[in-house]
């Protein structure tokens, strides 16, 4: 088990979330959103807002900076949307943390996220 992993406390997502989200901007402009390929879509701003937002939460509980992460798929998702509708704005508010939590959830299951599971607990489904 990873020393880093010893020194966190498990945590709710609905604790991991309130703190991941303090993280980012309560609005963020994407106004700079760009097809590219097939599918693909680049947001360059909502990019940088993800990479200080990870960098601001590096000495947070790692299920935190996991959830940063979980934001910005889900936020990412939302701003494609919103760029084909012609909206320059994403509101952080818009974006379910149902959303996010199946994310986090995706997440915890690949790469060295599994070992943190244990430590994880979903209280989206007690409310």
């Amino acid at each position: 088990m990873p020393d880093t992993l010893m020194k966190f406390d498990a945590m709710r997502f609905s604790e991991m979330y309130r703190r991941a989200v303090a993280y980012w901007p309560k609005e963020i402009a994407i106004e700079d959103g760009l097809k590219v390929g097939k599918n693909g879509f680049r947001l360059s701003n909502l990019y940088d807002k993800f990479a200080e937002a990870e960098t601001a939460a590096e000495a947070d509980n790692p299920l935190v900076v996991l959830t940063i992460w979980c934001c910005f798929q889900a936020f990412h998702k939302e701003s494609k949307r919103l760029c084909q509708e012609g909206l320059p704005v994403l509101r952080i508010e818009d974006v379910s943390p149902a959303e996010v939590e199946k994310r986090v959830a995706d997440n915890l299951e690949c790469g060295d996220w599994p070992l943190y599971k244990d430590r994880y607990e979903n209280d989206l489904k007690a409310t």
